[in-house]
């Protein structure tokens, strides 16, 4: 095809059919969330627990059962770790694929545009099922709010994912992507661990999402506009970064990084 539209259309087409075909992807992203919320949540006891939060402009404590925090921050920390693999293996799965596409006559966005269209849908995917299985054990006091800062925590993890991958590698990017999502929602935002997250935690990437969730899951009133914007502030960089990379790498005459060697 000889338009942007027209070339982009076919390159999402058939990255869709490829990785559709790739059963084991479709098992971690559907699969692992049952197992891993639903196990988590029925082996928490029945204790009470403080949560900071902030309702109508009041920082307050509010005592919730551990039951629940557990099913609303287990969210977060599924949807991170999945989505952030499937970037990882989605970008360096398709690298010297989309490197020809390019020489082809492909546009480095137009081809970026066929994989994230990919890994979006595999992060509502996620998202989707994360919410529906912890929704049998947990509803929070605002289904939209925890449901779009559910997304917008697997959006960030999977641009992660694209930006880390080529860089360090498919070992390397399995590794990180093992560790980020465990450091950051599974420790410094885990509101299990603490009423309130550590001062370091506010410069990890799920924070303002977090944030937003917790709001969410425990106070009627939305009070998190500054964790809205600082949520869709990590998103943009880190989708930015990840661009500026995949064009480094799929762009023709450029040096491959890593993992193009």
């Amino acid at each position: 095809p000889e338009s942007t539209w027209g070339r982009t259309r076919v390159a999402s087409r058939f990255a869709w059919r490829e990785y559709r075909r790739n059963v084991a992807l479709w098992v971690l992203l559907v699969g692992l969330p049952f197992f891993f919320i639903s196990l988590s949540i029925a082996i928490t006891p029945d204790q009470p627990t403080p949560v900071a939060l902030t309702e109508r402009g009041q920082d307050t404590i509010a005592i919730v059962s551990m039951i629940d925090v557990h099913g609303a921050i287990m969210v977060p920390i599924t949807v991170a770790f999945l989505a952030g693999l499937a970037g990882l293996f989605v970008v360096l799965g398709s690298l010297e694929a989309d490197r020809r596409l390019v020489v082809a006559g492909y546009r480095t966005a137009e081809v970026l545009a066929a994989r994230l269209g990919v890994i979006l849908l595999a992060a509502v995917l996620v998202s989707a099922v994360s919410l529906g299985v912890t929704s049998f054990s947990f509803q929070p006091r605002s289904w939209v709010a925890f449901a779009l800062a559910t997304l917008a925590v697997a959006l960030t993890y999977a641009m992660l994912g694209v930006l880390i991958g080529p860089i360090v590698g498919r070992l390397g990017g399995l590794y990180l992507m093992f560790m980020l999502p465990f450091l950051d929602v599974g420790l410094a935002q885990n509101i299990m661990f603490d009423a309130a997250p550590p001062d370091w935690a506010t410069w990890m990437p799920s924070h303002g999402a977090v944030r937003v969730l917790t709001d969410a899951a425990f106070t009627p009133s939305f009070d998190e506009t500054a964790g809205a914007l600082l949520a869709l502030g990590w998103l943009a960089g880190i989708t930015l970064a990840a661009a500026m990379v995949f064009h480094r790498i799929a762009a023709p005459g450029r040096t491959p990084l890593r993992t193009a060697s």
